[in-house]
């Protein structure tokens, strides 16, 4: 037979009592006590203590073992001989004070009563004031004594109001009143056993309320414990290396720590208390193994139920609501927790960490208004069956070998949990119904079409290689749309990972991995990659081998995150080409420790800090990306040598390109245009190469050097209208490279003899007081080819030519190749390197060739020059021999097609020289007729 829930709580509470009734009540109701049962106390007692101003004292000693009695202490024969003590000391006629108000001495205790094993007896109606000196004393304090009743008393203002200590057991202290003292309301110390204290009122203390250390099978029940003030890990109610004892029916609220709090304390059962507030409702922490806490009622605590370094504990049937986090576990092993209600808390349902071999079970979670109910962290071989999660579902990192069912739901969606297989085929199409998505240890899985959404992390996935995760949708989620860590050698591709409110995509530990075609739109960060931090990392000389890397980003948008779109950390050798990253809060691109990557062909645009931001990272190439809008740099660099900077267009940005104490960088064939401060920034910066790029309309200066930055050198740039061109306050640093300088549109002095470069220096402001000596004069530039002698190839041999171009002016610069007039190829050069064509691949055939190169640069100069290149036949696989005549006549008939095809270029790219050509041809041809005819 199945049992209901319902049903399961009464066994549970029946089985419970039974214990209670045998266990807990028996010393209540032993006959050796000598006092009545607790409903015979209710029929006497007064709940609100009488007045006990009836007589007055300053302390009181009573030891039983005494021989000299004096004014104010001595054995309890001369105790009973006092107006305020009658009795026998007898079970049936016990000691009886009462109607006393015990007003303490300096350092002393209002009333001591020691080594009193062989008495009985009571204090009804008393009052223990001031006894405030130290820890050694209390208002009313018992030291080895045994069989007392204390009821109805109030104790205040003392550093305890009632301390059992020394060995004290049958003690039954019930309807007192213990507030307002220094330390604590009651504590019961080293050897106290077999004590009850109930339906006291212990609240208002700087301390606990009721403490127990080292005081062990104790009874704690219906009291009231509030409005404590509690140091450090105690709680209003507190068991301090304490075993055995039974806490039940008591009510604890708004107490500074913990309601209730248990350290290094064993075997204690907490049951059916009613508690709420300060930072915990029930603490146990260091080595409290196998406490049980049932049915509690737990309400507005920051932690309900905290389990901190015990194990082998049991939660049972408890409600935890309207906290921060409803039961949290650190370093505890060994638990079940089962059939609790955990609702309304703030952050999690359930929370472990570094918690193993527990059980939870039928566990209703909801409501948690965080990233996620179910919280698992570190923690292995758990088995979570049948759990009820109504919201924000599970959590998992860095726990494995659990066994997860799919009787534990999501919003009424089961949990597919894989773990320890391969070659998985998960198909959205197929697999509708799902919550989450987890695999642990899977290879080679294919994961493709789910649309997972509201829930911590829509598809986790830890270790595995060779997977392929497409098109996916796992947007909307709580903690991260796609958590993939711990892999190589998979795809990740085509998905939508959007408005995640943590982590679009989060990628840990991957290499040789390839992130294509994604949205990753609208998260707090879009795609994260982060590798583990190496060992005895050294950041000047890091040792490459400890990373890992490889991975290729490329053709994603990551737009409108809050923090970065694209951010890698830890790796080598990535590839981040072709992404769009738009209107992210923080960096469109971040790099940090990041060596040897390429980031090329993206766009950044309308970055609330900078474009492309680099840290703590070397040799890496940044080239022909657009940057365009961000509030800081575009692209910024810190601590990132032996970066490469090349062919990026950067404009409207806070600064242009930013370098903060970083050295050895090339910044070539960039356009730097229209940013609101300046073009190129330099704050500690060094042996950096700045050349071919055009920096303009910057609104304050161009290329500003600050006081630490030295050995840089600056040549052939273009300054068109900024507000200040350049400003250098550094040191050691050039302007020119051999003869070559900037071209400056401010330069105001001449070129007489027509060589480019201006006759006179041009100043650079700042205080290094230092000139570009070769400034360029001029727009229209010298632009040379080195041409290739003429040719001769065989068909189907490599037919390679190599071209080199010299130039001022590298930016936008691009060629243009002619066959016979007719374009075959093109592409973009740098100056003084070469660029090459294969003929081979045109399938020419056998005869005379004219090729042309046209080349021009982003300043509207422009060069061409024509080879002549014959191509040989293959006869019977040896090329033929040609004759001299045949020869001659491909050589006329290759000027001939030299002629003409340099005609269809020249028209083409210079009409109005054309026309001045065309007509001294006609010239040379007329001419040619008057020649006689030759048989030569």
């Amino acid at each position: 037979m199945v049992l209901t829930t319902k049903q399961k709580k009464l066994v549970r509470t029946t089985i419970f009592l039974g214990i209670l009734l045998i266990s807990g009540f028996s010393a209540i109701s032993n006959s050796k006590l000598g006092i009545e049962s607790v409903s015979e106390q209710k029929n006497h007692i007064k709940n609100t203590p009488s007045s006990s101003a009836f007589w007055k004292n300053t302390s009181i000693i009573i030891d039983a073992t005494a021989t000299i009695n004096t004014t104010h202490s001595g054995n309890w024969t001369w105790a009973a001989a006092q107006d305020w003590c009658k009795g026998l000391g007898t079970w049936d006629q016990p000691y009886r004070i009462e109607n006393m108000t015990f007003e303490a001495d300096y350092n002393m205790n209002g009333l001591l009563i020691a080594n009193s094993n062989e008495f009985y007896f009571e204090i009804n109606n008393c009052t223990f004031l001031n006894a405030t000196t130290s820890s050694q004393f209390a208002g009313l304090n018992l030291n080895n004594a045994a069989n007392g009743t204390i009821t109805e008393c109030n104790m205040s203002t003392s550093y305890y109001g009632l301390l059992l200590d020394g060995g004290c057991d049958n003690i039954t202290i019930t309807y007192n009143n213990a507030t307002e003292n220094n330390r604590g309301g009651i504590r019961l110390g080293q050897n106290a056993i077999n004590n009850t204290i109930a339906f006291n009122n212990a609240s208002d203390n700087d301390g606990p309320g009721i403490w127990l250390y080292r005081a062990d099978y104790n009874h704690i029940y219906n009291n009231t414990v509030n409005n404590n003030i509690i140091d450090g890990s105690q709680g209003a109610i507190y068991i301090y290396s304490a075993d055995g004892n039974l806490v039940f029916n008591n009510t604890a609220f708004d107490n500074s720590n913990a309601q209730i709090g248990l350290r290094d304390a064993e075997n204690n059962r907490i049951y059916e208390n009613k508690i709420g507030g300060g930072n915990y409702g029930i603490y146990t922490v260091s080595f409290s193994h196998n406490t049980s806490v049932i049915n509690n009622s737990i309400y507005n605590s920051n932690t309900g139920i905290n389990i901190n370094g015990g194990h082998k504990n049991n939660i049972l049937d408890n409600d935890i609501n309207n906290g921060n986090i409803g039961i949290y576990f650190s370093s505890s092993d060994n638990n079940t927790v089962q059939d609790n209600r955990v609702i309304d808390n703030i952050q999690y349902g359930i929370q472990l960490y570094s918690s193993d071999n527990s059980n939870f079970i039928e566990n209703t979670i909801s409501n948690s208004g965080s990233s996620s109910s179910f919280r698992i962290i570190g923690s292995n071989n758990l088995t979570l069956f049948d759990n009820i999660i109504d919201d924000k579902g599970l959590f998992l990192d860095q726990s494995y070998h659990n066994q997860i069912n799919q009787g534990n739901t999501v919003s009424g969606k089961p949990i597919y949990y894989y773990e320890d297989q391969d070659d998985l085929d998960l198909n959205g199409d197929i697999i509708t119904n799902i919550g989450q998505l987890f695999l642990i240890n899977c290879n080679r899985a294919q994961i493709s079409n789910f649309n997972i959404r509201d829930v911590s992390v829509g598809i986790y996935i830890d270790t595995g290689n060779q997977l392929s995760i497409s098109n996916n949708n796992v947007s909307n989620n709580y903690n991260f749309g796609l958590n993939l860590k711990n892999t190589n050698q998979s795809s990740i591709t085509g998905n939508i990972a959007s408005n995640n409110l943590y982590t679009g995509m989060n990628l840990l530990n991957i290499d040789h991995c390839s992130i294509t075609s994604n949205t990753v739109n609208d998260n707090n960060r879009g795609i994260y990659c982060e590798n583990d931090d190496p060992d005895d990392w050294d950041e000047e000389d890091p040792d490459l081998s400890l990373l890992i890397g490889e991975n290729t980003f490329s053709e994603n948008n990551a737009n409108n995150n809050k923090q970065h779109g694209m951010e890698t950390r830890y790796s080598k050798f990535d590839t981040i080409s072709n992404n769009i990253c738009f209107n992210n809060t923080q960096d469109g691109i971040y790099l940090e420790y990041v060596y040897n990557s390429t980031i090329s062909n993206n766009q950044v645009i309308n970055s609330s800090q900078d474009g492309i931001g680099c840290y703590y990272s070397q040799n890496n190439n940044i080239f022909e990306n657009e940057v365009i809008n961000t509030t800081n740099a575009g692209i910024y660099l810190e601590y990132a040598n032996h970066t490469k900077i090349v062919y990026n267009i950067i404009e409207l940005n806070g600064e242009g390109i930013s370098l903060y104490d970083t050295h050895h960088v090339s910044i070539e064939n960039n356009e730097i245009t229209s940013n609101v401060r300046n073009g190129i920034d330099f704050e500690i910066a060094n042996d950096t190469k700045i050349t071919g790029n055009i920096i303009s309309l910057n609104s304050q200066t161009g290329i500003l050097i600050d006081t630490d930055s030295y050995e840089n050198i600056i040549f052939r740039n273009i300054f068109i209208q900024n507000t200040v061109h350049a400003e250098d306050n550094g040191f050691s640093n050039q302007w020119y490279n051999q003869n070559i300088g900037n071209y400056w549109d401010n330069y105001t002095g001449s070129d007489l003899d027509d060589d480019g470069i201006g006759d006179t220096s041009h100043s650079i402001l700042g205080s290094a007081n230092n000139f570009d000596l070769y400034p360029i004069f001029g727009i229209t530039l010298p632009l040379f080819i080195e041409t290739p002698i003429n040719a001769s190839f065989t068909v189907n041999q490599t037919q390679i030519l190599n071209w080199t171009v010299q130039d001022y002016i590298i930016w936008g610069s691009t060629y243009t190749i002619f066959v016979n007039g007719t374009e075959v190829g093109s592409g973009t050069w740098e100056s003084d390197a070469q660029f090459s064509f294969d003929l081979q691949s045109l399938n020419l055939e056998a005869g005379v060739y004219n090729v042309t190169v046209v080349v021009s640069d982003g300043m509207e100069n422009s060069a061409e020059n024509s080879i002549l290149v014959i191509i040989n036949p293959e006869i019977g696989g040896e090329p033929q021999k040609i004759s001299g005549w045949l020869i001659f006549l491909f050589i006329v008939l290759g000027l001939s097609v030299i002629s003409v095809s340099s005609m269809l270029v020249l028209k083409k790219t210079k009409p109005e020289k054309y026309d001045l050509v065309m007509e001294k041809l006609k010239g040379f041809f007329s001419n040619l007729k008057n020649i006689g005819k030759s048989d030569t």
